[in-house]
């Protein structure tokens, strides 16, 4: 689960959570700003997860309830209490936000005496971006409107920007915002650490109810969007051990080779990260196809070997 959808799904149950009468799924959608079918699916997760939802048709309108009592508040075991913290660790990009606050307010102290858990070493990533960017981000989402903001993309002078908040995606300890570009009439995928100026419009934001946040990404290569291209890297044999753990896609397909080389085929959404993602196996990748993503390869490599123009390069 993406901590974009548990998000939501906590978010869910915030809203149904001290409604007696229930919420009817017009009141759900309004308050939660996501689509039908989201809705529904959300619903359909938390109850297998086991929590008390029940319908009840009043006057011919089926409305949703969250039965029982807030839990009382309990001591977690050393185990549960390092579960917490690895969560913590997760979700660090998301500093600044209200699920986060109350994540912090379950962890325990440290104290002396009682079960020890086996020593699991966490390493908290370094918070990318203002917690206040982060702040404004969820603020917007919450309350279903607009926000402007100053982008700086990989190429170009940093612009001016109005969206529509769509969805928060995590990946690699760098936050995303998923969202639809007003003046572009497009969704666009924006690094968190890359805006500046942002300000929370009084402005609704428009409904997208075609946007599906658990398969918008479903072909990317870490967070990036663009038109779905077929690609194909040759790994040499003394890398090709490692490709299940550094994947280019979770959909990716590996064919092993004679030589004890891998091939790896995957749809992609553009081939800008495939690039980065060849070069990062230095000489034990090869591209295979499309032939543009070969000459960018190859452009990339012989601007690095022009930065080192007259060094000795080695094969240690």
């Amino acid at each position: 689960m993406s901590q974009t959808t548990l998000h939501r799904q906590w978010r869910l149950l915030e809203v149904l959570h001290g409604k007696r009468r229930g919420l009817p799924v017009r009141a759900l959608l309004s308050e939660l700003g996501t689509s039908r079918a989201t809705l529904y699916r959300d619903l359909r997760t938390l109850v297998d997860a086991g929590f008390p939802i029940e319908t009840e048709n009043q006057n011919g309108e089926v409305r949703y309830r969250l039965l029982g009592e807030p839990m009382p508040a309990v001591q977690p075991t050393a185990r549960q209490a390092l579960a917490l913290r690895l969560a913590r660790s997760m979700l660090a990009p998301l500093q600044g936000t209200k699920i986060l606050r109350e994540l912090d307010a379950l962890l325990p102290r440290p104290r002396q005496g009682g079960e020890r858990p086996a020593k699991v070493a966490i390493v908290v990533p370094r918070t990318v971006g203002e917690p206040s960017i982060v702040a404004a981000l969820e603020k917007a989402m919450s309350a279903g409107v607009r926000l402007a903001f100053t982008y700086a993309a990989s190429q170009g002078a940093p612009s001016p920007r109005k969206v529509d908040p769509l969805a928060l995606h995590v990946v690699d300890g760098q936050l995303y915002l998923d969202a639809f570009d007003v003046d572009k009439a497009a969704v666009r995928t924006f690094k968190a650490a890359r805006i500046t100026a942002i300000r929370v419009l009084d402005e609704k934001a428009a409904r997208h109810d075609e946007h599906d946040d658990m398969r918008v990404f479903e072909h990317a290569a870490k967070i990036w969007d663009g038109p779905l291209v077929d690609v194909a890297v040759r790994i040499s044999p003394r890398g090709a051990r490692f490709v299940r753990e550094w994947p280019l896609v979770a959909s990716q397909r590996i064919e092993e080779q004679p030589d004890g080389s891998v091939i790896v085929r995957a749809r992609v959404s553009g081939t800008v990260e495939t690039m980065r993602w060849t070069l990062r196996w230095g000489k034990d990748a090869q591209v295979l196809a499309p032939e543009d993503l070969r000459a960018a390869v190859l452009t990339e490599l012989l601007r690095s070997i022009a930065a080192y123009a007259g060094q000795v390069v080695s094969d240690s």
